[in-house]
């Protein structure tokens, strides 16, 4: 699910973007961020100000296809506790279609099922990076819309009606080889059009972005969704995906590894492609507390100061906080320990979900609402395919 920026080059290019970037920021927010790079003050920081914007937070569990249906309750009624409104869910291409045009829903049932039960919106992975050995890399649009089809038809009339299409499809290994913006976008072109056509009330986000740079077939996602403009992918999105992962960093530091720092810097690219109306999603989001040696307060402190500089930015939608609980995925991102404890930052989540919560309809993306500002009813559903 992840791969952070550790132990890279410096790139002059890259330092002259980063300093346009604060010009931009200070532009946008029309103040000084206010936040002090000294750790001792940023510890000081309080919880205060975690503003209500946006619609709603959310929780990436990562891949829980594999925990039993009580192990799932638990999580997810856990999750909407929290104060959440969504949660991230895999739909694993590999695991649904392992023999072409043969499919078996099981694992996805179940997840999505213990998360509407919970009362939570299931944001859904249409996930191709796990690929069916069937597969020829680069994948095609006539290897993978089939998929896209059949999943839609069947989430949509569960009450599913937002997508997200692939997973970090700027790292190589996601992709099958080299990452590449313009294949990406042949894609998700065909997969935007076939979901629209089946739930006309669908909101369709685009992969979100790994906080990469250019190596080992993996593409910087600046420079990838420039590309996927290139190619055509603007009219064929609602939302931008992007992964800002930060850590060992503070959100808002400037440094190389920084991908919410750069958050500006992408957004400034949708505007250049006339997308400035259309939000960022941050479909993950976490901080570590054991391989970079964070501690659980310094844990809490990140995400307070990463929603309270989204609190400035009306340009982003919900954070994914990545994950759950400790030793369930990978290292120690969770909300919870390993024995199921609150960590400090869970209470930071808690906050931020509740201010959210309040925001109500206003805040919504306007493709996600109605001239009375209600989301618009589902259409009744059509197959686009044949049985």
């Amino acid at each position: 699910m992840i791969m952070h920026r550790d132990s890279v080059a410096v790139d002059p290019r890259r330092v002259r973007r980063l300093l346009l970037v604060s010009l931009a920021v200070a532009a946008l927010l029309g103040v000084t961020l206010g936040v002090s790079v000294t750790r001792a003050d940023r510890l000081g920081a309080t919880m205060s100000n975690v503003a209500s914007d946006g619609i709603g937070t959310g929780v990436s569990p990562g891949d829980v296809t594999e925990l039993s249906s009580a192990q799932l309750t638990t999580m997810m009624q856990g999750i909407k506790s929290a104060g959440s409104t969504w949660v991230r869910l895999d739909v694993f291409w590999g695991q649904v279609e392992s023999s072409k045009g043969s499919w078996n829903w099981t694992l996805p049932d179940k997840t999505i099922g213990a998360a509407l039960a919970a009362g939570l919106k299931p944001l859904l992975i249409l996930n191709g990076a796990f690929m069916p050995s069937w597969v020829i890399s680069p994948p095609s649009a006539a290897q993978f819309t089939p998929f896209v089809e059949e999943a839609v038809t069947r989430y949509a009339a569960m009450g599913v009606h937002t997508y997200e299409v692939w997973n970090e499809p700027n790292l190589g290994s996601n992709w099958g080889g080299q990452a590449s913006g313009a294949e990406y976008a042949a894609i998700l072109i065909p997969a935007y059009n076939a979901i629209k056509a089946i739930d006309p009330g669908s909101f369709v986000i685009s992969g979100g972005l790994s906080p990469a740079t250019d190596n080992y077939g993996n593409v910087d996602p600046g420079e990838f969704l420039t590309a996927m403009y290139a190619a055509g992918a603007g009219g064929h999105m609602d939302a931008v995906g992007i992964h800002p992962y930060s850590y060992p960093e503070d959100p808002t530091y400037p440094s190389q590894s920084n991908t919410f720092y750069d958050l500006p810097a992408y957004h400034q690219i949708m505007v250049a492609n006339g997308d400035g109306g259309k939000q960022i999603w941050l479909t993950e989001f976490g901080i570590p507390t054991n391989v970079t040696g964070e501690s659980t307060s310094i844990q809490a402190q990140q995400l307070s100061e990463a929603f309270t500089q989204l609190a400035q930015w009306s340009w982003t939608g919900p954070l994914f906080y990545f994950n759950w609980q400790d030793g369930q995925i990978s290292q120690d991102f969770g909300l919870l320990d390993r024995s199921g404890n609150p960590k400090p930052a869970y209470a930071v989540f808690v906050a931020a979900s509740a201010a959210k919560s309040n925001c109500g309809t206003a805040c919504a993306p306007r493709s996600l609402r109605q001239s009375d500002g209600r989301r618009p009813e589902v259409h009744s559903l059509r197959a686009v395919r044949p049985e």
